[in-house]
């Protein structure tokens, strides 16, 4: 029989049969387990495009919930490939779903990284242990005074408790924002919709953060660690916004500077930046270097001081290094509730 190169770790060997694709038990495991992980991934996305998570609240906070269409139509317009989707901001988690919504990604080929250790303790509950979270949640009140227990974790709480005080605090919070001490009051209704939606699909969440790697580092370390140029990367950072950067965890965020410097360089197939439209931004990012998408924003909430009052332009930048044929600067236009 010929010699042939092994389909794992191509390594040659004298095949037995004619059939054979492997050199050892163990790459042939290997290789099932690579199938199997395979459609597992795919089967995620499409039960989450089959899912009433589907254009809803994302999984804590809403930031980043707005803007992935504009996101995702930036790396699909510019047709960038890539192996990996690295995140260093995770945040909300609504962009990397929204991702996998759209087929874009599957979940192994992500690396997310948060600083907030209550939000990377809640993700690793959601694989880990999603079906006792989901029975937690179910026997949880929506009511002031159980949203007034307790302000902070207590040292002693367990991984599982963390996790359901994390997603509470963040659904009943006012403004969604587990940092708000103030039980927002539901006359709507709406709520207690996404809080069931959120219970109903707890274990559809918990599958899709299976197969990322999930970190939690400081996000310039996180970078400097995985982006190498080994791989072809997609880095997609959405940092804290200028004068919005105490609300980062804990001891908040001032490396935009370092920050900037650091994804001019990156090795990387893509590098897509999310902020809003300041003077501070224009500097950091020369539309020399980087292509600006733009989109009118409006709130009822003032959040950054670089656009005073509701209104606010919402930047989506890419680095114009992985561009092929520069398009024309952007502009895109929606309203956010």
């Amino acid at each position: 029989m010929p010699e042939i190169s092994c389909q794992v770790c191509g390594k040659p060997f004298q095949a037995q049969r004619r059939s054979a694709r492997y050199c050892s038990d163990y790459c042939k495991l290997k290789a099932h387990r690579h199938r199997k992980r395979a459609a597992d991934d795919l089967t995620i996305g499409q039960e989450l495009r089959q899912s009433r998570l589907s254009g809803v609240h994302p999984l804590i906070g809403s930031k980043g919930a707005t803007s992935g269409p504009e996101v995702l139509k930036v790396i699909t317009d510019n047709n960038i490939t890539f192996d990996r989707w690295v995140e260093p901001f995770l945040g909300s988690g609504a962009l990397y779903l929204e991702a996998l919504k759209a087929g874009l990604l599957l979940p192994h080929q992500a690396v997310l990284n948060d600083l907030n250790s209550w939000m990377v303790t809640t993700l690793r509950v959601l694989r880990n242990q999603p079906k006792e979270l989901k029975r937690l949640l179910s026997l949880m009140p929506i009511a002031a005074a159980e949203f007034d227990h307790t302000t902070q974790p207590d040292h002693k709480w367990s991984d599982l408790d963390i996790a359901v005080w994390w997603l509470a605090r963040n659904y009943h919070g006012f403004v969604g924002n587990y940092r708000q001490n103030r039980f927002a009051v539901d006359r709507s209704g709406n709520k207690s919709r996404k809080w069931d939606r959120l219970i109903q699909n707890v274990e559809l969440l918990g599958k899709a953060f299976v197969g990322p790697t999930v970190l939690n580092i400081d996000a310039l370390t996180m970078l400097r660690k995985e982006c190498t140029g080994k791989r072809r990367d997609l880095v997609i950072v959405d940092p804290p916004y200028f004068n919005t950067e105490h609300a980062y965890a804990e001891g908040g965020f001032n490396q935009h500077e370092e920050l900037a410097e650091l994804l001019e360089c990156v090795p990387a197939a893509g590098v897509v930046v999310m902020y809003y439209d300041c003077p501070e931004l224009r500097a950091l990012y020369p539309t020399n270097r980087w292509l600006w998408v733009k989109r009118e924003a409006f709130s009822s909430i003032g959040v950054s001081k670089c656009q005073a009052g509701s209104e606010r332009t919402e930047v989506v930048l890419l680095r114009r290094s992985e561009i092929e044929s520069e398009p024309i600067e952007g502009q895109l236009a929606l309203a956010v509730n």
